[in-house]
């Protein structure tokens, strides 16, 4: 008998099937109450050596074969209530294992980690305690399955499983789960507990290439001094890291944002970040940028408008292809005017502007004008008015004044949210010019929002088009509904041959009896179309049907949930199934 006879076990020890594969969703898992064998078999890992395996620096990596596998485990018990769970976490890796204790047996979770041994390259250590003890669970069984696979006398107790104390994991625990994942490339970091920067600490390795850092709750006096040491041990380690992202700071104490910025302008090889700082983001792009190729800035709170960007900081990122802000106004602005960027080919910007007379979309456009666009091939730009209790008179907001953005020739994928006490001028020439100056656009996305209380439009006006006062309602936002028109299709179908995809919230029916008379040849393949509230009458559907086939053989025709004509539009996508089936 091994020295190791007199540990009890904590929980029974079982193995699924050793030849357990995705496929076998027919061979149940061991019952609970079966005896465990002296020797449990190794289970054949469902991936192979000489199988083709993605990029380790892409996202994910095989965290999507992992999951499949809690998927037929979790089929296997023929639970109906949790089918969605395993059809739709796919996507939700970090999730899914600590679920799994809340879904499966202990052996079956133990049972999985043991198929997946060195094939784990992603490990989240969890954010609440809840879930911290769970993953003290994980330590505590791996750690007994381990003395059994070790000594094949060790006889297995069936004790239940009790509550464990909530205390931090022990060196030989970590050591164990550190054996479990030996690949370990992404880890995820969340200062909610104290347990958390130590669990990390034991997987700080040579080649980690990407590490995500949540600070949230880091005022806490004991994280403060743990999670400074998790920075120093990253340091000292000098991992490769390629990709950090780095949470909130605001709030968090000196000593962990002075570590921040220090380690992260020691990573000699980063190329990508994410801030939910401002300040710090900022700075960064300035101390790195002749590294960075990707930039994420987040800037959630209005303390950061105490905050005044040094306009002195010039930033020459001659590698930068994506950028992604969602800022205030006026920290766009402060990047833009001084951001140089030729190879930017990807941008994102959602700006927060808080209802001002100094910087409000008007100076959103126009520092939009100051960024080089001519390589740009996907561009999102959001722009969302805060609305706290300032008396600003609302403005008419003409589209035309983002025509910067026309000199993007390139440009594949465009999406414009315009959420404002203004209305937006918008109308069928404007769409006429956008798909004149971008031939290869591929997907167009145009949404915009009314956030005053009251129409800026007069009703009469509405009236003296012809165009019901419901329609306006449901269009609220535009200057004049009446200009932007279904007509607009007929611009995009002729100048942008790829596009596949069409949003829009509203989309007036004008003249719709001399619509079937356009003559097009109409393009092969399928193009997604969204109407959003856009009313049509019974009485046009079927030219509706002629004009929208004329251009497009094939059409996914969607509209919006409060749509009130919805049975229209439903019978318009119905005559479209029909001529395909």
């Amino acid at each position: 008998m091994s020295s190791n006879s007199d540990v009890p076990l904590l929980y029974d020890v079982l193995v699924l099937p050793d030849t357990f594969q995705l496929s076998d969703i027919t061979d149940p898992p061991a019952a609970d109450d079966a005896p465990a064998p002296t020797s449990p078999p190794t289970p054949t890992s469902p991936f192979h050596a000489d199988d083709p395996s993605p990029d380790p620096k892409g996202l994910m990596h095989r965290a999507l074969g992992i999951v499949e596998i809690v998927s037929a485990i979790v089929l296997h018990l023929d639970r109906p209530d949790l089918a969605a769970l395993a059809l739709t976490s796919r996507l939700l890796f970090p999730m899914v294992v600590p679920r799994l204790w809340e879904i499966v047996s202990y052996a079956g979770a133990l049972s999985l980690l043991r198929m997946l041994h060195e094939e784990m390259d992603e490990f989240s250590p969890c954010a609440t305690p809840e879930q911290s003890h769970r993953f003290t669970l994980y330590a505590q069984h791996i750690r007994q399955a381990l003395l059994v696979q070790q000594d094949s006398d060790v006889q297995a107790t069936h004790l239940r499983p009790a509550p464990l104390p909530d205390v931090d994991l022990q060196p030989s625990q970590l050591a164990i789960l550190k054996h479990l994942f030996p690949k370990l490339w992404l880890l995820h970091v969340n200062l909610k507990q104290q347990t958390i920067p130590r669990l990390a600490h034991a997987f700080i390795t040579p080649t980690m290439s990407a590490l995500t850092v949540n600070a949230l709750d880091g005022s806490y006096d004991w994280n403060v001094e743990s999670f400074v040491s998790f920075l120093d041990r990253i340091k000292a380690i000098d991992p490769p890291l390629i990709q950090v992202a780095i949470g909130e700071l605001a709030h968090c104490p000196e000593p962990i944002k002075t570590g921040i910025q220090s380690l992260m302008r020691q990573m000699r090889s980063v190329t990508d970040i994410a801030m939910q700082d401002f300040e710090v983001g900022h700075s960064l792009m300035h101390d790195l940028q002749d590294k960075l190729k990707y930039v994420s800035i987040w800037s959630q709170h209005l303390c950061s408008l105490a905050f005044t960007p040094n306009l002195r900081l010039s930033l020459s990122m001659s590698q930068l292809t994506k950028l992604e802000l969602t800022v205030f106004a006026h920290e766009f602005v402060a990047i833009a005017h001084h951001l140089k960027s030729p190879l930017l080919r990807n941008l994102h910007i959602t700006s927060g502007i808080i209802c001002t007379n100094w910087c409000g979309p008007a100076e959103v456009a126009v520092a939009l004008s100051t960024l080089a666009l001519a390589r740009l091939e996907v561009l999102s730009l959001q722009i969302q008015e805060l609305n706290i209790g300032l008396a600003i008179e609302p403005t008419e907001f003409a589209f035309e004044r983002f025509n910067a953005v026309l000199g993007c020739s390139r440009l594949k994928r465009f999406s414009f949210m315009f959420h404002s006490r203004s209305a937006l001028a918008l109308s069928d020439a404007d769409v006429t010019t956008m798909a004149r100056a971008w031939p290869l656009l591929e997907q167009l996305t145009i949404d915009w929002k009314l956030t005053s209380e009251f129409l800026s439009t007069p009703l009469t006006i509405l009236h003296h088009l012809g165009i019901a006062e419901e329609i306006f309602v449901e269009a609220g936002g535009l200057a004049n509904p009446g200009d932007l028109t279904i007509q607009c299709l007929t611009s995009l179908k002729e100048h942008c041959p790829r596009l596949r995809s069409i949003w829009f919230k509203h989309l007036t029916w004008s003249e719709a009896d001399e619509l079937d008379s356009v003559e097009w040849q109409a393009s092969p393949g399928r193009v997604d179309l969204y109407v959003g509230a856009s009313y049509l009458r019974t009485t046009n559907v079927s030219s509706a049907y002629t004009y929208l086939r004329s251009l497009w053989d094939d059409i996914e025709l969607e509209w919006g949930e409060e749509n009130r004509s919805a049975m229209q539009w439903a019978r318009v996508a119905e005559r479209f199934k029909s001529s395909h089936a």
